[in-house]
């Protein structure tokens, strides 16, 4: 059965290539987005709607899809604060993941990031383990984590350290081996791929994947 699907910020680096993908694949019957402004694509498929995430319930009148790919997330240095950036990077996403669980939707993806722990002395990381731990707990039928290290792809935001990174490091790729697999560079196409394999063939229970797992599709 064709699925449809909510993707939660797709004009992002992963967002945007997932969405494309969705409106390629035969198996997606409907794609909804949801964001502060309007997108450029237009095709039969997509439906957008425009939401304040502010809002007490930003979500209602919604449809519960199938599945919902939350690939919200911004930066320490766009956010301006921790706060600003915790609200987008946690609370936004739990408040999508509750609506998501209340609405009866039975599958969750969430794009996380490598190193993600509630309890890390790193405050981006620990904001990621929280909001992991969180959406865990909502005990979706389905629910699968993310951890990409460093995507590779051309962003709209200019991120001068991020660019050289990403010109540099997927030369030491090769080396990286056993547990430091897990910091092996990855393109955000690929990356999207992977979610909508994982959203077409659903795994029952809580997954985390990274690493070499994020290259399984």
């Amino acid at each position: 059965m064709a699925l449809r699907v909510l993707i939660a910020g797709s004009s992002g680096l992963v967002g945007s290539k997932l969405l494309e993908q969705c409106l390629e694949h035969r198996e997606i019957a409907a794609v909804k987005t949801v964001g502060r402004s309007p997108g450029m694509l237009q095709h039969t498929k997509l439906n957008e709607y425009l939401v304040d995430f502010d809002h007490e319930s930003p979500f209602v009148g919604l449809d519960c899809p199938d599945a919902v790919f939350c690939c919200l997330g911004t930066t320490l240095a766009k956010a301006g604060s921790q706060e600003a950036f915790k609200k987008v990077d946690h609370d936004y996403v739990l408040a999508l993941a509750k609506w998501a669980r209340e609405a009866g939707c039975p599958a969750f993806h969430l794009v996380s990031a490598v190193g993600a722990d509630a309890a890390s002395p790193i405050f981006y990381s620990r904001v990621k383990g929280q909001v992991e731990l969180a959406v865990k707990a909502l005990n979706f039928r389905s629910t699968v984590i993310y951890q990409p290290s460093l995507l590779i792809g051309p962003r709209k935001d200019r991120r001068i350290g991020e660019a050289i990174a990403q010109r540099t490091l997927p030369l030491f790729s090769p080396l990286l081996l056993g547990r430091l697999a897990h910091y092996k560079p990855i393109t955000a196409k690929q990356l999207a791929t992977t979610m909508l394999h994982q959203a077409l063939k659903p795994l029952q229970g809580v997954h985390t994947l990274l690493g070499q797992d994020l290259f399984s599709s």
